[in-house]
């Protein structure tokens, strides 16, 4: 089966791609040429799909490292096709699922039910690293790696021993996987709500403190160093984490980290409502943490960025925010959003984004033959056209979580197409959008 792709112009820093127009020719799901043009009578003499793209922008595929599908369990606020066609919707073609589910992804029958209903992009199912993710005993490390998990994260909660974390990196290090933590210690100020800080002490709610996550940031950096492993740090939103783990990336201790699009884009201001819309884990932080946060991805040190894409019953995000889940959506609306704030206004270009989240997500999490516009990759593409504007409202989603705090908001830019293994899978028409439900190669 092949396809080609006419007259679309490509972005791909790590290819040295910055808007040149090229052919592309796609072969058994895997990009067979990139070229200047590509001869159509050549491709027109045997079965081959060809698709005019010119106007357009092509991207490789977005990756994103934490998404949660809430599948097993609480498919009443995501499941795996509503969350696929968001995923989809936003231009992402990978999703690692996070495991604080009910029950939680642990095992060989948990990697085999998601591999099996994930028919429209790769969903890569992470494993606990504790049992039930209770922090007491290590999962069977060993026969999950086996099974097929290549990323292990208690997410939601971190994992509170430090002995127990330690024997997990000696583990990774044997097996070669990534021990992915959530940095931030939930026993330090229980029941916080939002940012420590003045707009806590003005709604009189318990505030959560940068605190919670740089001690949490420095332990795992530390254990890393003497367990000589790798660890990615997920959700960092503060200054001085981020300087812990850029300085231990000087000193070549092999860690990483990823930032949110709402971290970069918010800040504890937005809560002075305390509509729980805002309510997220960590929270949104000051105005000077976000303003580092920028400065940083605009200085290209923050290298992966991560949705964190977190739903929940819109009943539920209307509740007192004391008692109101933290999470926010985040696939439909990350590459929209941060195109328009920071592509848009010229503060960074269209490639340096796409890197945090293409080639490097790839890179650190070795998917390999994804994230790149390369001859032999497999051809997960998403096509943009930077000419149409929308308008985010209710309607906009796919995702059952039909809320965000960006509602109303007038964006310039939509996905278009997105193909996954050559197959188109998301296709918008006079601006409605249509799935194929069609099984992946």
């Amino acid at each position: 089966m092949k396809t080609l792709l006419v007259g679309g112009k490509l972005f791909d820093k790590s290819q040295g791609f910055s808007g040149e127009k090229k052919d592309i020719l796609i072969e058994n799901g895997f990009i067979k040429e990139i070229k200047d043009s590509i001869d159509l009578d050549e491709v027109k003499a045997i079965d081959c799909k060809i698709f005019d793209l010119n106007g357009l922008y092509i991207f490789p595929g977005f990756i994103d490292i934490h998404t949660h599908f809430r599948y097993p369990g609480q498919i009443e606020k995501e499941d795996i096709e509503s969350g696929s066609f968001a995923a989809l919707h936003g231009g992402y073609t990978t999703c690692v699922a996070m495991p604080n589910t009910n029950p939680p992804i642990q095992n060989e029958d948990h990697i085999k039910d998601i591999n099996l209903l994930s028919k429209y992009l790769d969903i890569i199912p992470a494993s606990c690293i504790t049992e039930n993710r209770e922090g007491k005993k290590l999962v069977d490390i060993e026969k999950n790696v086996k099974s097929g998990f290549s990323i292990f994260t208690d997410d939601g909660n971190e994992v509170k021993d430090p002995e127990l974390l330690f024997e997990a990196l000696l583990l990774s290090k044997k097996y070669d996987f990534i021990i992915m933590e959530h940095c931030i210690d939930n026993d330090f100020f229980k029941s916080g709500v939002i940012n420590f800080g003045p707009i806590s002490k003005q709604l009189k709610v318990k505030g959560i403190p940068d605190a919670a996550e740089t001690t949490i940031a420095y332990r795992d950096i530390q254990l890393a160093k003497l367990a000589q492993s790798k660890i990615h740090l997920t959700h960092l939103s503060t200054k001085e984490s981020i300087e812990l783990a850029l300085v231990a990336k000087e000193k070549n201790i092999d860690v990483s980290f990823d930032v949110t699009p709402h971290h970069l884009l918010l800040n504890e201001n937005n809560c002075i409502t305390k509509d729980p819309i805002f309510k997220v884990s960590p929270p949104l932080r000051s105005f000077e943490n976000q303003e580092n946060l920028k400065r940083l991805f605009l200085e290209g040190k923050i290298e992966i960025i991560a949705t964190d894409h977190a739903p929940h019953l819109e009943k539920e995000k209307h509740l007192d925010i004391t008692l109101a889940p933290f999470g926010i959506t985040g696939l439909e609306t990350t590459f929209l959003l941060l195109f328009n704030e920071f592509v848009l206004t010229k503060l960074t270009s269209l490639e340096n984004l796409l890197s945090c989240l293409t080639s490097n997500p790839a890179n650190r999490f070795k998917f390999e033959k994804k994230g790149k516009l390369e001859k032999d990759y497999i051809a997960d593409l998403t096509v943009f056209d930077p000419n149409e504007e929308q308008k985010i409202t209710p309607s906009f989603f796919y995702s059952k979580a039909k809320y965000s705090p960006y509602m109303n908001k007038k964006i310039k830019g939509k996905i278009v197409k997105v193909f996954k293994n050559g197959q188109l899978v998301l296709n918008s028409n006079k601006g409605e959008n249509q799935f194929f439900r069609k099984p992946l190669l």
